[in-house]
């Protein structure tokens, strides 16, 4: 038997465990699982019906679902030569890219990239317009082949162009006195939901 997603021969621990989807039994390697390879590949292969009950998606094949397992190796794979790094600052987000901008949060899934700048006004600068003015959201949505084959090339440059990009000194300081404002603000959320959990933790019931 062999990983449904790389492909590879599975040990025999690997092979007692799968996953039931109508009338297939999709095994995994302990490599794609521990890459979280596998979600994507059930999110793209799978679907609940009215009963919740799994069954697999009109239309999918484990072709396109391994498509985009390999869409998501190779976008991660960008994100770490350009420098991001994984469950960094950015609580929201997979990856977070430190940038002359600002920071960037970034998460991909089998369907695109999602990212967003931390400060959307400097996102807007350096974009030209392009990422949401207000939420700062710069998504790069991976629909189908075509779009997973073109991305890659197109965001391996962008991100390159973002962290060699040398701003203004008149707007680099004002990125920076937002990116400090931004971490105050920061600080107070964090210490109002510890706040938030010590309540709770002392008025619940003891064990």
């Amino acid at each position: 038997m062999r990983c449904d997603i790389c492909e590879s021969r599975l040990g025999r621990q690997e092979r007692e465990r799968h996953f039931q989807i109508g009338r297939s039994k999709l095994r995994f390697c302990d490599a794609c699982e521990r890459a979280k390879l596998h979600l994507t590949f059930l999110e793209s292969y799978s679907a609940r019906d009215h009963y919740g009950n799994t069954k697999k998606r009109r239309g999918a094949s484990k072709a396109s679902a391994r498509s985009e397992c390999q869409w998501v190796i190779e976008i991660r794979r960008i994100l770490a030569d350009v420098g991001a790094v994984p469950d960094g600052p950015d609580r929201f987000h997979e990856f977070t890219l430190e940038t002359p901008v600002g920071r960037l949060g970034a998460s991909v899934y089998g369907s695109g990239l999602f990212t967003r700048f931390r400060l959307p006004k400097a996102g807007q600068v350096f974009m030209a317009g392009q990422s949401n003015p207000y939420s700062g959201k710069w998504n790069w949505h991976a629909f189908n082949p075509t779009d997973r084959e073109y991305w890659p090339r197109l965001i391996r440059k962008a991100l390159v162009e973002l962290v060699e990009y040398q701003p203004a000194p008149a707007f680099k300081a004002e990125i920076d006195a937002e990116a400090a404002a931004e971490d105050i603000r920061d600080a107070k959320r964090r210490e109002f939901f510890a706040e938030c959990d010590r309540e709770r933790a002392a008025q619940a019931p003891a064990a």
